[in-house]
């Protein structure tokens, strides 16, 4: 049995892919980014915690580097390394090295905190 398409489905077909969204930003809502309210203990140490503790915390020290304790933690921000490190383009190694870079918001929300002055909240 031979199998015959009509030609409008060759035409649809050829059409549906314009109707596909490139970027799932425009298609999905997306969250608010408030910093407004940035604390190291309910912000920046749960971050640094899920981010970067896997290869700078604990025993685990990749080069050199360790942020499990707020005084390490507020020596690299005041030196600039932090951000730099989050912000591509700075003339860090782009962080972290493995595993998806930190969101638009997440990043906010550090530099908010370094600009307030590195506070123990």
């Amino acid at each position: 049995m031979k199998l015959r398409f009509p030609p409008y489905w060759l035409g649809l077909g050829l059409l549906l892919p314009a109707c596909a969204y490139e970027n799932a930003e425009e298609l999905l809502p997306q969250p608010t980014c408030d910093v407004s309210a940035v604390t190291y203990s309910r912000t920046i140490q749960p971050l640094l915690q899920q981010r970067c503790y896997p290869c700078h915390g604990g025993g685990e020290a990749e080069g050199n580097v360790v942020l499990d304790n707020l005084a390490a933690v507020q020596h690299h921000a005041e030196h600039g390394a932090l951000l730099g490190v989050l912000t591509p383009g700075s003339g860090y190694p782009a962080m972290p090295k493995s595993g998806f870079a930190l969101s638009t918001c997440e990043v906010a929300a550090i530099r908010a905190w370094v600009e307030a002055g590195t506070p123990n909240n």
